[in-house]
């Protein structure tokens, strides 16, 4: 094995490791030594390919977004139109954060705080995540894909923690995914989608969202 691809495969295993320290401890109380210890490495290995706790949880996320667009590109052949494909990354993002518990109280740690959240959402680089963050035109400047980027991740943040503490307003993670999915497409001027009528009311595509495998953390398996 070469060191390029060895480096890569002890890069990939810190992440997985940290997934399911995250989901077990939190991001607080998980520390860098405690995933140095789960992965055999040392801290200066750590150091190495993630300089704080908080560059490697841009990689979790990161990770997570890619993880859906793959999916819904391999998965969603009755769905040509792209800003389909966006509606449909915005459904399995919430759907999955919400449908575990544990999930969800990680991710509304990292909103509730303003320097972690800005620190990891904001660096996320946008023209990496252009499908993710559902710009549908190629011909967008840098900085006009950062401005739709910025609001699209405010709407986010504010539904997303306004969910979290009122949980009960709503019959399931599913239809607030649909909610989301339906508020941040009038940012793109959709006015005209109706994600319930699209999406919700299509069970196969119901289907593909519950079992799509896609996680941003990892349940360890019980032993």
């Amino acid at each position: 094995m070469n060191r390029y691809k060895k480096g890569l495969n002890t890069c990939n295993y810190i992440v997985e490791e940290s997934k399911k320290l995250f989901y077990t401890k939190g991001y607080s109380k998980t520390t860098i030594q405690e995933i140095c210890d789960n992965t055999n490495i040392t801290l200066g290995n750590f150091t190495y390919y993630f300089k704080t706790k908080q560059d490697l949880l841009k990689r979790v996320y990161f990770d997570y977004l890619k993880d859906i667009e793959n999916f819904v590109i391999e998965n969603s052949e009755e769905y040509p139109d792209l800003f389909d494909k966006y509606l449909m990354v915005c459904m399995i993002y919430n759907y999955n954060i919400f449908s575990d518990k544990k999930i969800s109280d990680f991710n509304y740690s990292i909103i509730k705080n303003d320097t972690i959240y800005n620190d990891v959402f904001l660096n996320l680089p946008a023209e990496d995540v252009r499908f993710a963050c559902g710009n549908t035109d190629e011909n967008l400047s840098k900085k006009e894909l950062k401005l739709l980027y910025l609001s699209d991740l405010g709407t986010r943040k504010e539904l997303t923690q306004y969910y979290a503490e009122n949980e009960e307003l709503f019959d399931s993670p599913l239809e607030f995914a649909a909610h989301m999915a339906e508020i941040e497409s009038r940012i793109y001027k959709a006015n005209d989608i109706n994600v319930k009528e699209r999406f919700l009311d299509n069970p196969d595509f119901v289907e593909k969202i519950k079992n799509s495998g896609v996680t941003l953390l990892t349940a360890p398996e019980v032993q």
